[in-house]
């Protein structure tokens, strides 16, 4: 019965774990992509600047593409993966602004599509299920299809010579909490450029608000640097498939300690320190009493100690989240099932009590036969 009603408890102490997150630790930011464009149009430079706030929980993207036409009023159609981006998404061409429009109807079977050079970017494989699809990857390791109505779309006329095309809008972080802290990180696709005419030069610069965040890049170091506030990278080709920005908040130094130790670390102190004091305990009940059969002191702490041990690693968690503040990823899955090693805990702990205690009442009645 005194076995039942302790699990009865552990069970209430714990149910508030008993809820716990199946879905993914990665919130979506926004997710955008450099141009699909028209293969008459060449692309001498992309530009592109990034000014994130102190938190790095918003970035304003400015992306200038420098493009040269080669004949007058030369088409320029320019597709566009954009999602979850905050406010207007802009588009400029030198000082007008131009308008984003849903794509045609009769564009949307791409038979129809009346850019055949614009097409080039699509797969075209008639056996691929992806056929008639653009291919976008937002990570090192992986990407997604999308098809043309899922993209953003405009076209303009240029005149022979130089242009300034400028796309402009606000992102959101991506937010990882599979760790203890938060992860934030901007992600901007660069593998259209693959489909391109040309790509002669890339510049990336980023202007953080806070000028002592710590963050990292998968562009490597920086070309230039500007004090701590602007970084330059400059590159003659397409450094990677994607450009990603990873920012991990600073904590206290006390929840750096807690994090050194982890649950498991200050379950095992915990562990040590209340096992002496038993052990102690145990010591002087013998000590005072030798002749018992039965220790009450003995008993209760087989039963508790276990329990107290198995309370003190679920709340741990909590513990730790706690310090680390609003930045704790608290992404820790299913931990009220240590429920299941109680048993286990209690019989090894029983075991090694019991035989201290029938250590020490032999010897504390040794000690009075003597006298």
């Amino acid at each position: 019965m005194k076995l039942h009603f302790f699990l009865v408890l552990f069970f209430i102490l714990t149910s508030t774990y008993g809820i716990c997150n199946m879905a993914s630790p990665v919130r979506k930011g926004s997710a955008v992509s450099n141009a699909f464009t028209s293969r008459n149009i060449e692309i001498k430079k992309e530009k592109i600047l990034i000014f994130t706030d102190k938190d790095f929980q918003k970035a304003r993207f400015q992306i200038e593409y420098f493009i040269y036409s080669g004949s007058d009023e030369a088409k320029i159609p320019l597709l566009f993966h954009a999602s979850g981006y905050s406010g207007d998404f802009k588009v400029r061409l030198d000082s007008s602004e131009l308008d984003i429009t849903e794509i045609p109807g009769e564009y949307l079977n791409n038979e129809g599509f009346p850019y055949n050079d614009l097409k080039d970017n699509f797969i075209s494989d008639s056996s691929d299920e992806n056929s008639g699809k653009v291919y976008i990857k937002w990570s090192e390791e992986s990407g997604s299809y999308y098809s043309l109505n899922d993209l953003k779309y405009f076209e303009t006329s240029v005149s022979k010579g130089e242009h300034r095309i400028i796309i402009e809008y606000t992102a959101d972080a991506w937010s990882d909490r599979s760790d203890w802290i938060k992860e934030f990180y901007f992600i901007y696709s660069l593998s259209p450029a693959k489909h391109w005419k040309t790509f002669d030069s890339l510049e990336v610069v980023l202007k953080p608000e806070n000028p002592e965040a710590v963050f990292t890049t998968n562009l490597g170091n920086p070309s230039e640097k500007y004090g701590n506030s602007v970084y330059v990278w400059k590159f003659a080709g397409l450094p990677s498939d994607i450009i990603k920005i990873d920012y991990i908040p600073e904590v206290s130094l006390f929840s750096i300690l807690l994090l050194y130790f982890e649950p498991f670390g200050l379950t095992l102190i915990f562990t040590g320190i209340i096992t002496f004091v038993h052990f102690l305990l145990i010591r002087s009940y013998r000590k005072n009493n030798p002749g018992k059969k039965h220790s009450p002191v003995l008993i209760a702490g087989i039963f508790l100690i276990p329990l107290f041990i198995l309370i003190l690693y679920v709340y741990s968690f909590e513990l730790i989240d706690s310090f680390i503040g609003i930045y704790a990823g608290r992404y820790h899955g299913y931990t009220f099932l240590i429920i299941l090693l109680y048993p286990v805990i209690l019989i090894v702990y029983g075991i090694v009590m019991w035989i201290s205690d029938k250590i020490f009442k032999r010897k504390f009645c040794a000690e009075i036969e003597l006298k």
